[in-house]
């Protein structure tokens, strides 16, 4: 056996004891991942879509503002009686589906 064939055992064995065979797939799918820019275009998804919802939020609130003032106005005007006024619509979350609601 050569001095190299040795090398090569020994070295194979010291990857296998440190888990080498967990680490390196595992660093490969990383680099693989920043080759590719995944996480990139997860990132501007994900920020995308907040900022969608955060529109959404804003335009909602102004609406409710918008509404609220309107009524304050309808309470104050004489010509319009308190009774008249439709109560404030509650809101109602939507029921998150369990597991053994889904189809």
């Amino acid at each position: 056996m050569t001095p190299l064939d040795e090398s090569v055992r020994t070295i194979a064995a010291v990857l296998s004891a440190v888990g080498a065979t967990v680490i390196v797939p595992k660093l490969a799918s990383a680099l693989w991942k920043a080759v590719t820019g995944r996480p990139a275009r997860q990132r501007r998804e994900i920020d995308r879509v907040r900022s969608v919802a955060d529109d959404e939020a804003y335009k909602r609130r102004l609406a409710e503002e918008h509404a609220s003032h309107l009524r304050r106005l309808a309470y104050e005007a004489p010509c319009i009686r308190v009774e008249d006024i439709p109560p404030w619509p509650t809101y109602h979350r939507k029921k998150e589906p369990t597991d053994d609601e889904t189809p």
